[in-house]
């Protein structure tokens, strides 16, 4: 009897008797560079900015940085003129 391992035959995928019909995938890495479709840039996730309320510091929840920029100006303009009324303040 001849050994057919070492004839090198090549068989149809059809006429390989007892494969399974699907392959479980392995884990296992890719390097980037082999990944042929890796995109070149990546967008930004879909994400908000919203700040809690800090009750430390008394400052408001804000949605958005536009809210909070708004929130800090706010504060800042109001510790300005807290900080003028002391410097004015008649000494006794």
């Amino acid at each position: 009897m001849q050994n057919l391992g070492s004839i090198g035959t090549v068989a149809a995928w059809k006429d390989i008797a007892g494969k399974p019909a699907t392959f479980k995938p392995s884990a296992h890495d890719h390097a980037v560079e082999d990944i042929t479709d890796w995109p070149t840039t990546f967008p930004p996730a879909a994400h908000d900015h919203a700040v809690v309320e800090d009750e430390e510091s008394g400052l408001e929840a804000a949605d958005t940085i536009q809210e909070l920029a708004e929130a800090l100006s706010a504060r800042i303009a109001d510790l300005d003129d807290r900080l003028s009324l002391i410097e004015e303040a008649p000494e006794e």
